[in-house]
């Protein structure tokens, strides 16, 4: 699944939104509680801190057990 975060100037996930769900409901609350936990250095401009979003992908492997 993608997921889109939007960080603040102090690297702190701000809000968090799912672009390419998974099939499993599960899975997706699981990706936004992760991605919401998440910590970033703070993008910069000018070598002054700015708010930026960022999109990646997170994948749920099961295993046998």
């Amino acid at each position: 699944m993608v997921v889109v975060v939007f960080i603040g100037i102090d690297g702190l996930v701000q809000k968090a939104k799912i672009v390419k769900p998974s099939p499993y409901p599960e899975f997706n609350d699981s990706a936004l509680a992760a991605a919401k936990a998440r910590q970033f250095f703070p993008a910069t401009r000018g070598g002054e801190p700015i708010a930026t979003s960022l999109k990646f992908t997170i994948r749920f492997r099961l295993k046998d057990e």
